[in-house]
């Protein structure tokens, strides 16, 4: 039997533009425990600290996507296309990365065994199975295919999807 994995995950506001701020209110100039009478330099310095925060977020929410290896996954509150593609790149793949060079790793001494029986054409043999190994390993790990569809309110819901594993 063929299982597929499905995973939802409300990303909270995956948007790639600042939220407005109100100018000029007294709550939009504290941050923590600090009040700017500049309300530029305010602004300045929440902006900063949201990015900052963001980018933890981002982080958090990618090793939960990762952790929970799903074949398909459906994401809540996206922004856009730009925003998704940028999310995916950045924060997912890049988390990807140590696993598809462990697997790649992993491959390696069985590859470099029955390179020896290739003589003369050893080291083109290796670098052409190791190419396959790495897609192989692209395939089971990352979301090359996404997907941005509108929602009923202003953030738009998303997917990504794998190449189903047992897909031929």
């Amino acid at each position: 039997m063929t299982y597929v994995r499905l995973a939802t995950f409300n990303v909270e506001n995956l948007f790639m533009r600042p939220p407005e701020l109100t100018p000029g209110r007294a709550s939009e100039r504290r941050f923590g425990m600090f009040v700017f009478e500049d309300e530029t330099e305010s602004r300045h310095v929440r902006r900063a600290v949201e990015a900052a925060l963001s980018d933890d977020e981002r982080q958090l929410t990618a090793q939960a996507l990762i952790d929970c290896e799903a074949d398909i996954v459906c994401l809540q509150e996206v922004e856009s296309e730009a925003a998704l593609r940028l999310f995916r790149d950045e924060y997912l793949h890049r988390t990807l990365q140590p696993r598809l060079a462990r697997d790649i790793k992993a491959a390696l001494p069985r590859l470099r065994q029955q390179a020896e029986k290739h003589g003369d054409n050893a080291k083109a043999w290796l670098r052409d199975q190791l190419d396959k190994a790495r897609l192989a390993a692209e395939r089971r790990h990352l979301y090359p295919h996404f997907r941005v569809v509108a929602g009923n309110d202003a953030a738009s819901t998303s997917a990504f999807c794998r190449v189903i594993r047992w897909l031929k």
